[in-house]
């Protein structure tokens, strides 16, 4: 993670005064008074900013929009199920975590060990720091233990009013509905039904495996199917694709070529999937209006309040 990691301060491990021949050793002393300084500083400035960036978003949570999200269907929240979201963090429920930030960290974990810097390690009996502001629960006892930690993030940009969403690496992923024609870029994941198409885009030349880096040039299309009955299989299509899948529409997507670029469609004839073309985001995608999302067994409706 970046700067929504938690921070973790590394002191010494030695003692603060060391014996050499029955006297302390004074450099080291020093040493240490000034190690402990730095860190005291580095504290404060953090406060410091903690605070600015807290007093900002709580001026701008007035004006700036806000998100709702709606439960279209889930295995464990309540259909219908309303989560508010303003510059400041979760405000339709108490947020577990409390800290405002512009983030909201959703997932199946509410606690690590304090100091830990990794949200996702073993918890212990010592003091815990809460990584969750909405903890989607799980049926599953096995798959709660195996999902713990953060699963996604929706964070304010405070300087565009904007939100953004963003996978964590946790759970089966966080994957946006297409609603509109998506240029296919090199690695990108796709899921449709319970496959999940990896995107590669190769050099004209060379070995087939390398992935496609000059963006002026005509790159060939690679697609690798995980997941379902059709795991496994390399696709170099210049033809129509088949995958044997029941959750899929006769004609689920299709790609077109258009002046050196691969695009995705959902559908075809202007015929959307019934199940819908879901895209992996595994970077900061800006939320919109009426924008669709799911998170393991989540579906999300958006809703932008301005």
């Amino acid at each position: 993670m970046n700067d929504e990691q938690l921070f973790k301060q590394n002191g010494r491990s030695n003692n603060a005064y060391k014996s050499k021949g029955g006297q302390q050793d004074q450099t080291d002393q020093i040493d240490v008074l000034t190690d402990k300084s730095k860190r005291q500083q580095m504290k404060n400035a953090f406060e410091s900013q903690d605070n600015e960036l807290k007093a900002r978003l709580q001026r701008l949570a007035p004006r700036a929009p806000k998100v709702e999200l709606t439960v279209v269907s889930s295995a464990t929240l309540q259909k219908g199920m309303l989560i508010n979201v303003d510059a400041t963090g979760l405000i339709s429920q108490e947020s577990k975590r409390g800290v405002i930030d512009g983030i909201v960290y959703f997932g199946r974990k509410k606690s690590i060990k304090k100091g830990t810097h990794d949200p996702n390690a073993e918890t212990t009996t010592k003091p815990k720091q809460v990584v969750n502001d909405f903890v989607i629960p799980s049926k599953n006892a096995q798959t709660a233990e195996q999902q713990r930690g953060r699963h996604f993030q929706l964070r304010f940009d405070a300087d565009a009013l904007k939100y953004f969403i963003k996978d964590l690496g946790i759970g089966h992923g966080v994957f946006v509905k297409q609603e509109e024609p998506t240029i296919l870029k090199d690695n990108m994941i796709i899921n449709v039904g319970e496959a999940h198409i990896v995107v590669n885009l190769l050099k004209d030349q060379g070995d087939e495996y390398d992935s496609y880096q000059a963006p002026n040039e005509q790159a060939r299309l690679k697609l690798k199917i995980f997941g379902g009955p059709s795991s496994g299989e390399i696709l170099t299509p210049n033809c129509d694709i088949r995958i044997d899948d029941k959750l899929l529409s006769k004609s689920q997507a299709h790609i077109k070529c258009h002046e050196g670029q691969w695009i995705l469609f959902d559908g075809y004839n202007d015929k959307p999937s019934t199940n819908g073309t879901w895209l992996y985001l595994n970077e900061d995608f800006e939320m919109y209006d009426g924008m669709v999302f799911k998170a393991n067994q989540t579906i999300f409706n958006v809703k932008i309040l301005v």
